[in-house]
């Protein structure tokens, strides 16, 4: 396996946030969190609504609070019985909370501030006429005496949907996608909000309405090259830049005429779409390796369960993958692992093709033989090796 030696010189951030990539994917545990910041922000609305009654139906109220608190909790309960029935309960807390608690706290004040105002910029910049208006909604909204009856609920919304991307304090951005329902109403409440005060100063009350479809005609246009005039491949490449994702249609077609439905596949790196497009099974459940670089103190454990479930499984190719956003290896990350792909590929497989990407236009495809005779020439590719051992 080659490691791209710029990787060692990245700096934390840089790796935490190196522009165009892939993510990792999400754990349980944050993405609980976020189910039950939305159960909280359901729950206080039905509170001040209790407070404000008179006389308060104690009784009544604690039903209905332990009827939402068990709805909340139910489905992570039945989660954890059903999963100590099938026996993998210990599997599902490493991943769950173990490691997700490793995942969570490795991240610095500075390096969170850095990736909030790099997330909101790339979310807010092709939209920011929007934004401007739900701006002006959520200023509206808190300074129009009129709307005390919707303020509890959408603040709650827009409050609670913000403190759901935070755990972890990774602000990538799709996590702002929660965000998005708080946003849309505040842009419908400024809309209301002006119609109702231009027609009080005699003003049509279209005219709130009209500014609103332009601020969204300005967003159409930032954004029509790439929601209008790009092909698929092309918006691939706007947005992550040479990771293979495109490649990876080809190398999974090849391993798919190659392998039988029973064979079992080992992609190593962080590209799980080849098992998907392949229509086959991965030979380890670590179908994304950037936990095995993290600097947490169980990366050399997941390492050698990943090294303990290929050499069982002895899948009937390996994909090697040569990428940064692949891997994202750390100053201080184990390199275990590319030390045992060296020797176990050498052992056990022979070269049957290489994926060359050679820019985000060209890419070169060898198989089979030309691929033994076909030089490299850049550290982003895919090498696809078969079996050979008996």
């Amino acid at each position: 396996m080659q490691v791209n030696s710029q990787q060692r010189g990245l700096s934390h951030r840089q790796l935490r946030y190196p522009g165009r990539k892939k993510v990792p994917a999400t754990y349980f545990a944050r993405d609980s969190c976020r189910v039950h910041d939305f159960a909280v922000a359901t729950l206080l609305p039905s509170v001040k609504s209790e407070w404000q009654s008179r006389p308060i139906d104690w009784r009544g109220f604690a039903g209905r609070g332990s009827l939402l608190v068990l709805g909340a909790i139910a489905p992570f309960a039945l989660t954890c019985l059903i999963l100590r029935a099938l026996g993998v309960f210990e599997r599902f807390w490493f991943w769950t909370f173990s490691y997700a608690w490793e995942y969570a706290t490795r991240t610095t004040v500075s390096d969170a501030i850095y990736d909030f105002s790099m997330g909101i910029l790339r979310v807010v910049g092709p939209s920011v006429l929007i934004w401007v208006v739900a701006g002006v909604g959520l200023a509206a909204l808190i300074w129009d005496r009129n709307s005390c009856a919707r303020r509890p609920f959408v603040l709650g919304l827009l409050v609670f949907s913000f403190l759901a991307i935070c755990p972890g304090l990774h602000f990538r951005p799709h996590y702002f996608i929660l965000i998005l329902p708080a946003v849309a109403l505040l842009a419908g409440f400024a809309v209301c909000f002006a119609e109702q005060h231009l027609q009080r100063a005699g003003w049509p009350r279209f005219v709130a309405a009209f500014c609103f479809v332009a601020a969204l005609c300005f967003s159409l246009s930032q954004q029509r090259s790439f929601l209008f005039e790009m092909d698929p491949i092309a918006a691939c490449r706007a947005t992550y830049g040479s990771n293979p994702f495109p490649e990876s249609l080809e190398v999974a077609r090849y391993l798919r005429d190659h392998t039988s439905e029973a064979d079992r596949l080992a992609v190593l790196g962080s590209e799980p779409q080849i098992y998907f497009y392949a229509g086959r099974h991965s030979a380890t459940g670590y179908i994304y390796t950037y936990g095995l670089m993290e600097e947490q103190k169980y990366a050399s454990q997941m390492q050698k369960e990943l090294i303990g479930e290929i050499e069982a499984a002895r899948p009937a190719y390996l994909v090697m993958v040569n990428s940064d956003t692949s891997w994202l290896v750390r100053p201080n990350s184990d390199r275990t692992i590319f030390s045992w792909i060296n020797q176990y590929v050498a052992q056990q497989y022979g070269l049957d093709g290489i994926v060359d990407v050679l820019s985000e236009e060209q890419t070169i495809y060898r198989w089979g033989d030309e691929a033994g005779r076909y030089q490299v020439n850049s550290p982003n590719n895919l090498r696809i090796f078969k079996r050979i051992a008996p």
